[in-house]
């Protein structure tokens, strides 16, 4: 979580030591390791069926032993897999999963906690925002988050839709934290150049 502030400094999260747990590895981990410690529910079925389908287990037992043994070998491979799990989770709680419910609504709680950290340095009105990354820019996450908008100063977000890729926003973050001075052309092909090393045609 990260404010610019009008002079181009910034203020994150983490300078608070505060990491929340945002991360489609950290969110999917957390309702595996439910699951394996059957901490679910009837209604929870459908998503436990479909965390044993994504890691091609047969049932609970099997994937208990699969996790003892650290799931995968390379810590690498292991924080890819469990990404790819997140949308099982955001999607479960969109149908009504208890436990990706409670998972889900954690962790909203979390980034709330860490921007109304770097918000206090913000004094106007509105306080424009992005909802930067693939979880939380899911259905579940966005109904969430507009739920509860309104900073403790009286201050409310307004969501800013991304024009770019992640990716890409991040690169041009950098770029201008750099105070490396761009034209308009030279952001358009850096742009299409991320794009297409990205796999994406066009921005979204």
């Amino acid at each position: 979580m990260l404010a610019v502030l009008p002079d181009g400094s910034t203020v994150r999260a983490t300078d608070f030591r505060f990491v929340p747990r945002v991360p489609a590895a950290v969110l999917a981990m957390h309702t595996v390791l439910r699951v394996l410690a059957d901490e679910t529910q009837a209604a929870d079925q459908s998503l436990v069926q479909a965390v044993l389908d994504y890691w091609e287990v047969a049932d609970r037992e099997t994937l208990w032993r699969l996790g003892s043994h650290g799931f995968l070998a390379n810590p690498a491979d292991y924080v890819g897999r469990m990404g790819g799990m997140a949308p099982l989770v955001t999607a479960a709680a969109v149908q009504g999963s208890p436990l990706a419910r409670a998972i889900c609504d954690r962790t909203v709680d979390e980034i709330w906690l860490g921007i109304h950290l770097v918000g206090r340095c913000c004094h106007a009105s509105q306080v424009p925002r992005i909802l930067h990354g693939s979880v939380i820019q899911s259905s579940y996450f966005s109904a969430a988050m507009a739920r509860t908008n309104t900073l403790p100063m009286n201050q409310r977000y307004v969501i800013q839709p991304i024009p770019v890729t992640p990716v890409v926003a991040a690169v041009l973050l950098a770029v201008e934290q750099a105070d490396i001075s761009l034209d308009h052309d030279d952001l358009v092909r850096l742009t299409e150049a991320m794009l297409t090393s990205t796999g994406n045609s066009s921005p979204p």
